[in-house]
């Protein structure tokens, strides 16, 4: 299905509104790795000077670590940002996907304090739909539970998000939470005019809590 100059325009809008989300979240998180790094560069000076190159070599690993971590989500948000570079091997990898986006949900699922609960999502399986189409429509139907599933400090434990992958003769990644955390129609539709143009949908299945992506397999790929 070949998308309309209005669809094209509609698509671009809703991946910056999701990226623009991200990134405020990303910059809030960022401060942390950056203030441990820090204090770790100022302990790492004084046991030089001092002398002590074990507690030197040690507080260089927590700051190599800190800046991995840093630029792992930095380069997650920029692959987001700049998905045409992504036509390899892994565009229309289903685990690659998952790979890439899950960090971002993790980052957000922590931000609101809620539980990401992720099972089977190291399944391998071709799909149809384009890798970076995939991780907005997920933005698109994940974010809203999120947010919807966030409660104030000290009210009580949030009910966790499960996020779930299955596949037959189709893909199916299914979001499962509270019924009230459901996506509402304007995020279902987010996600479905991401996933169209491959041959995916959206399904609500409401008896179940549940909402799900369905991809098409690739077959002989």
């Amino acid at each position: 299905m070949n998308a309309t100059p209005d669809t094209r325009r509609d698509l671009l809008a809703s991946r910056y509104r999701l990226i623009s989300r991200l990134a405020d979240d990303l910059a809030h998180e960022i401060k942390n790795p950056l203030h441990a790094m820090v204090i770790n560069l100022e302990v790492l000076r004084r046991r030089v000077t001092a002398g002590d190159p074990d507690i030197a070599l040690e507080r260089a690993a927590v700051i190599d670590q800190e800046i991995q971590r840093t630029h792992q989500l930095v380069d997650l948000l920029l692959k987001l940002l700049r998905p045409e570079r992504q036509r390899d091997q892994h565009a229309y990898s289903l685990s690659g996907a998952l790979e890439e986006i899950l960090p971002l949900l993790r980052l957000q699922a922590k931000l609101a304090l809620v539980p990401l609960e992720a099972e089977d999502t190291d399944i391998d399986a071709p799909i149809g739909v384009p890798a970076p189409d995939l991780k907005f429509a997920l933005l698109a139907l994940a974010m809203p539970m999120i947010d919807a599933l966030k409660t104030p400090r000290g009210s009580g434990d949030p009910s966790p998000l499960r996020l779930s992958v299955a596949h037959e003769t189709a893909v199916r990644i299914r979001l499962q939470s509270e019924q009230e955390a459901l996506p509402d129609a304007g995020a279902r539709r987010v996600a479905r005019r991401f996933l169209e143009a491959g041959g995916g949908r959206v399904e609500t299945r409401r008896a179940q809590s549940s909402i799900y992506i369905v991809l098409p397999r690739v077959t002989g790929a």
